[in-house]
């Protein structure tokens, strides 16, 4: 099985709700029990748990047993992979992200098609909190730490620009730090993040 990769560069458009992967107060993720639980996606991937259910896709924490990391697997429903348009915009959403490498947006590694499984991506999983969450918990934050993380964010966009992909969702829940879980001890290591994907544009 080999992952989809796709070198074109299109104009395309995310937007969707978020999937939060980190509990903010621990930085521990809290996983739900599925039948998924232990299976090997491809002879890589140990799924360790259920992150979060959404209604198209599934969330799982999962193992890379070739680099010992750990990363987020999303996973189509098995009711929506029924569905080929959301079969497509899934697969091509996902190709169009992965030639971003950029240190303010969350890293898409792969995508997936396999028989009798429905098509997965790998991603990064993202340590810290969003920003929604911590304005949540503090409801304020300092001028110096703002203008850090909306200066990394931006940042991110104009990568996602100059590789034709626009974010129509920027908002608190698709902004993580790491710095938040330190209830603003530390500068901000910014990071955006959609768990839904692009769909290209005519």
């Amino acid at each position: 099985m080999k992952p989809v990769r796709d070198q074109k560069r299109k104009r395309r458009v995310f937007k969707g709700s978020v999937i939060r992967q980190i509990v903010p107060e621990s930085g521990i993720f809290r996983l739900q029990p599925s039948p998924r639980s232990g299976a090997k996606l491809g002879g890589r991937y140990e799924i360790l748990g259920l992150v979060d259910r959404g209604g198209t896709s599934e969330v799982y924490l999962a193992r890379d047993s070739r680099g010992a990391l750990t990363v987020i697997v999303k996973m189509l429903t098995d009711e929506a992979v029924k569905d080929p348009q959301h079969r497509e915009r899934f697969i091509a959403g996902a190709k169009s992200v992965i030639p971003i490498i950029h240190p303010a947006i969350g890293r898409v590694y792969s995508v997936y098609e396999a028989p009798n499984t429905p098509p997965y991506l790998v991603m990064e999983a993202l340590q810290g909190e969003s920003l929604a969450d911590y304005l949540n918990r503090e409801t304020t934050m300092s001028a110096s730490m703002t203008l850090t993380l909306a200066r990394e964010a931006a940042s991110g966009l104009v990568a996602a620009h100059s590789a034709g992909i626009i974010h129509r969702d920027i908002k608190p829940g698709n902004i993580y730090s790491a710095a938040f879980l330190a209830r603003g001890g530390h500068q901000p290591s910014t990071r955006t993040n959609d768990s839904s994907m692009p769909a290209q544009t005519s």
